[in-house]
């Protein structure tokens, strides 16, 4: 890309400047890994301890006596959202840019 600049009647061609941003873009990701690996074990230390009170543990026992409906009930939304999103990714693929193959989409 070229700028052009007007000063004092001459125009000047300026270009683009780039730099390499490889090792911060690989640093970044590094960091949002190990941050994202943290709070998950956080999580998991968290419900830990929830265990410990009495009226928090009945959440907990709720969960595991609905386990096998709420399975069900997952599986079935996973299977119509996923339904969805192949009919959407085939009826408009072709045509719009962001959703023309998977990945990106």
């Amino acid at each position: 890309l070229h700028v052009l600049r007007r000063r004092s009647g001459i125009v000047l061609s300026q270009r683009w400047q780039t730099e390499d941003i490889t090792g911060i873009a690989l640093t970044y990701r590094a960091l949002m890994t190990m941050m994202a690996w943290t709070l998950l074990v956080c999580i998991v230390k968290m419900f830990k301890y929830l265990r410990l009170d009495k009226s928090l543990m009945l959440i907990f026992d709720v969960l595991g006596s609905a386990s096998a409906d709420l399975a069900s009930f997952s599986l079935i939304f996973a299977l119509l959202l996923v339904g969805f999103s192949v009919v959407g990714h085939f009826a408009f693929g072709p045509d719009m840019a962001g959703v023309f193959s998977p990945p990106p989409s």
